[in-house]
């Protein structure tokens, strides 16, 4: 009996070295240190064995256990990682820098700009460029007749969907009888009459998608996405604003944008993450601050993004 009780209490105290005792084990451990001051010394020398075999079965089970977890939080990393990257290139194929789509599977196609002329008309279209038969994106941006395309007062801007003179009152505009369209939302690709899909210009895909989505204009992804803009006259318009949440972040918005007369590109780029839990078992980065400037011609790391609009 007494021995039975001696292999119970080993292996109570066994079981508690991979963590915090319980007072019954404390008790336990208190008891087997009494006995063993006492025990004769070939039985205390088999217990010590005993209990180092214990020990080191302990150590096991707790290495396995991390190395089962490590391996874990990797499947889960690389499902995260499979689960965005469906989000962010459903029905999306990216070209290289020098705008050549790889396997493009439409055929010859025009670049053109959607004029809605209101609920339930046509739409009109200005061709701004084409995609060859074997993916090559040339952009052939022309010369605007007024009269024809309508354009906006600058200052009673569209909100270009990402805050974009959201903030009028912040900002300085050097000539206020400037007129423009943007191709922000009205960028695509058609094969004849048929449209196949939307065309966006950036570095990667994170802000690409990120800014031009409803539901995602406030999420992070260091980058810039881009689009052209007509101007009908040269102007600039400077100034800096805090965003205070509108748009799901809390940064800085800084405009330092100064355009020709004509075609302008407008990059919008973010940078700097903001974490904000969004609930009790996630989190999501925020952009933290954005600049937007204007260029007339496309950087050297910037790609076109098709989003298409049929399956292929």
């Amino acid at each position: 009996m007494k021995t039975n009780l001696l292999f119970f209490m080993v292996f109570c105290i066994m079981g508690g070295t991979a963590r915090a005792q319980s007072p019954e084990e404390k008790r336990a451990q208190k008891m087997m240190d009494s006995i063993m001051e006492n025990m004769p010394e070939d039985q205390k020398a088999f217990m010590q064995q005993v209990m180092a075999m214990g020990e080191k079965a302990n150590e096991n089970r707790t290495k396995e256990r991390a190395e089962a977890r490590k391996a874990q939080e990797v499947k889960n990393r690389a499902a995260e990682k499979k689960s965005e990257d469906e989000f962010y290139w459903r029905n999306t194929i990216a070209s290289n820098t020098q705008g050549k789509f790889s396997n493009w599977p439409y055929g010859k196609a025009d670049i053109k700009v959607r004029f809605s002329n209101g609920w339930n008309k046509p739409a009109d279209y200005l061709k701004v460029g084409e995609v060859s038969a074997n993916g090559q994106v040339t952009l052939k941006l022309p010369n605007i007749d007024s009269s024809k395309w309508p354009r906006t007062p600058i200052v009673k801007a569209d909100n270009e969907g990402d805050g974009m003179w959201a903030n009028l009152e912040s900002l300085a505009f050097s000539n206020e009888e400037v007129t423009y369209f943007s191709t922000r939302f009205s960028l695509h690709i058609l094969r004849g009459e048929e449209e196949l899909g939307n065309l966006k210009i950036g570095n990667a895909i994170k802000p690409v998608v990120n800014l031009n989505s409803p539901c995602c204009i406030g999420k992070a992804g260091d980058g810039y996405t881009a689009h052209w803009m007509y101007m009908s006259q040269g102007h600039s318009i400077q100034g800096a604003a805090y965003d205070n949440g509108i748009n799901g972040s809390e940064g800085e918005i800084v405009h330092d944008l100064k355009f020709q007369p004509g075609w302008n590109l407008v990059k919008v780029r973010v940078e700097g993450t903001k974490g904000m839990t969004a609930n009790a078992t996630s989190r999501t980065d925020y952009w933290k601050n954005k600049y937007y400037t204007a260029t007339t011609s496309l950087p050297t790391d910037a790609k076109y993004y098709f989003i298409s609009f049929v399956n292929k």
